[in-house]
């Protein structure tokens, strides 16, 4: 093929673009020149530009999460704190609940039942709060209040005299007494 040939042959094919692609072709190269004039970036510069950009969001999307991380971390240190006060409270509630049962319990071996229990238990309470150790506090209540509280009261019997057992009355008598009830 001489130069010719290449030369129709390249015309052939730009027509059929041409055609095909509704374009015009340029009548002159300075045209074609001011066309692409437009601002053109190297490699590096867009991937500087993409770097920028890259960094940004990435920055963006760091911070997004350290806010979500922080706000989360808030709602478990609040959930923490209630979770600990109501261990505390269980706690002292227990603790309160055995100390009760320890007292009832060395109250009963001393021979104090029923609800004579529940009203010594806060004179023991309050003296155990006062310093004083369960058992000592339990033996000073039951010296103090159930000891005077015998001695004062005692036996009733005894506060009468000596018992007396009535006169037996005859048959007569005891009839009279009926028929003096009846007319009343």
């Amino acid at each position: 093929m001489t130069l010719e040939n290449k030369e129709f042959e390249n015309a052939d094919e730009h027509k059929t673009d041409v055609e095909n692609n509704g374009n015009k072709p340029a009548e002159n190269p300075e045209d074609i020149k001011t066309e692409t004039d437009e601002k053109l970036f190297t490699q590096e510069q867009l991937d500087k530009i993409v770097k920028d950009r890259l960094e940004r969001e990435k920055r963006k999307q760091e911070a997004e999460l350290e806010e979500a991380r922080l706000k989360e971390q808030g709602n478990y240190k609040e959930l923490l704190e209630k979770a600990q006060q109501t261990i505390a409270e269980l706690e002292n509630e227990k603790t309160a609940y055995e100390q009760k049962q320890s007292i009832s319990t060395k109250l009963n071996s001393k021979g104090i039942v029923g609800e004579d229990v529940d009203k010594y238990f806060f004179y023991v309470k309050s003296l155990i709060d006062s310093g004083k150790e369960e058992d000592e506090a339990v033996q000073q209540v039951v010296s103090d209040f159930v000891t005077s509280t015998q001695n004062t009261f005692g036996d009733a019997t005894q506060s009468l005299g000596k018992s007396v057992s009535p006169d037996p009355k005859s048959n007569e008598d005891l009839g009279r007494e009926m028929f003096a009830r009846l007319r009343k």
